[in-house]
């Protein structure tokens, strides 16, 4: 059988915490019930512009805000309406009177959010600004992606993305761009949607100061489109510049990565990514940029590759040609002279053996044409439109 056993110290302590409780609430009833006057001192005002809508619309705005003394007041009253209404507490200053851009001092006055508080040893506040024209500019939204998405490639393009931002040139000036972030591990398929921006400057950080700016609009539109992933290879190409003079030798030439992952529709035929190659190097590789084809989307960290190009020399050259027909009217007979033509490629392959020159003939009747001539051969250019002679009876 059990037995209670009480301590002779746990009486006590219950007395001891009942006594507290009383206290605490006696004294709340003494302050809140009796209310008493009170006197308090207000710092760190907030400072508002009355007029400075006006002032916008009037092609001015006032900066400096953030460089305005702290300002403070002595307000009295009781406590229950100083604890009720002190965030309302505030220096309210006049700028409608301004008409153009300058250095002001301007007096504020107190403003008080009811008429039960009273100001002690009120004193009014000058309040030193700067008043700039108000400037407009075109800024580009970019987009950045975080998160990740599995098995699918995901592109993320602002719809129009020009957008007017107007403030303070001292402002706007810092202004290069504004940034839309997506989080494409929320994205299943594709689709628009509206998303905020921020403003960067030009060094990519965050614009920190902003007093004056305002955007056109708040949101931006991004199309998000979904992709297959595919991993093809890469096919170099010369520029034509580059193309006038050299030859690629394919065999020889290197692309580090050879392959990247590219995003395409589900059921696309696309086998191969194209590399344009404006420069050249013969003792180090050069960057070089991907050509995405329509519906191919190649994110921005796979865009370049390193191209080792083992170029030939172009030599001009020109030839004795034999002109041979294409579709022959049947039971006719045909005579078509011979061209001379300058061609241009690798020397060893500007020869009769590996260069074709063709008329077409279909559809033609008896006569006498003067036709283009089609030149042809392994690693071969013509830079004009060569023309035959040809006769049909």
């Amino acid at each position: 059988m059990s037995k209670n056993v009480n301590h002779p110290y746990m009486g006590k302590a219950k007395t001891i915490a009942a006594s507290v409780v009383i206290a605490i609430i006696a004294w709340a009833a003494i302050m809140w019930v009796d209310d008493p006057d009170i006197t308090m001192t207000i710092s760190d005002l907030d400072v508002r512009f009355v007029g400075e809508a006006d002032l916008r619309e009037n092609g001015l705005v006032i900066t400096g805000k953030d460089d305005i003394p702290v300002m403070s007041v002595s307000v009295s009253g009781k406590r229950s309406d100083l604890m009720d209404y002190m965030d309302g507490i505030r220096i309210e200053v006049d700028s409608s009177q301004i008409t153009e851009a300058g250095e002001y001092s301007l007096t504020g006055s107190i403003f008080l959010p009811s008429s039960r508080l009273t100001i002690e040893k009120e004193k009014n506040a000058e309040i030193p600004i700067t008043v700039e024209k108000l400037e407009t500019k075109e800024i580009e939204v970019r987009v950045k992606q975080t998160g990740t998405a599995k098995d699918k490639l995901i592109s993320s393009v602002v719809e129009n993305p020009t957008v007017t931002i107007s403030g303070a040139k001292s402002e706007i000036d810092n202004v290069e761009y504004g940034m839309a972030t997506v989080d494409i591990s929320t994205i299943n398929e594709s689709g628009v949607g509206p998303t905020s921006y921020v403003l960067m400057d030009s060094d990519g950080a965050l614009i920190s100061k902003n007093e004056t700016i305002e955007t056109e609009k708040a949101m931006v539109d991004v199309r998000n489109t979904v992709y297959s992933v595919r991993n093809l290879p890469i096919a170099v190409e010369l520029s034509p510049e580059l193309e006038e003079e050299y030859i690629l030798n394919e065999s020889e030439t290197t692309v580090t990565p050879a392959r990247v992952d590219v995003g395409v529709p589900q059921y696309s035929a696309q086998s191969e990514v194209r590399a344009i190659l404006y420069t050249a190097d013969e003792n180090d590789s050069v960057e070089c940029q991907l050509v995405p084809e329509e519906d191919m989307y190649i994110p921005e960290e796979n865009l370049t590759v390193k191209v080792k190009a083992v170029l030939v020399k172009k030599v001009s050259k020109t030839l004795t040609l034999e002109v041979t027909a294409e579709n022959m009217p049947q039971d006719k007979t045909v005579y078509i002279d011979y061209i001379q033509a300058t061609v241009s490629g690798e020397e060893s392959k500007l020869n009769t053996d590996n260069i074709k020159a063709t008329v077409d003939l279909e559809n033609l009747d008896e006569g006498t044409y003067y036709l283009p001539v089609n030149i042809s051969g392994d690693g071969v250019s013509v830079r004009e439109t060569y023309y035959a002679s040809v006769t049909i009876e």
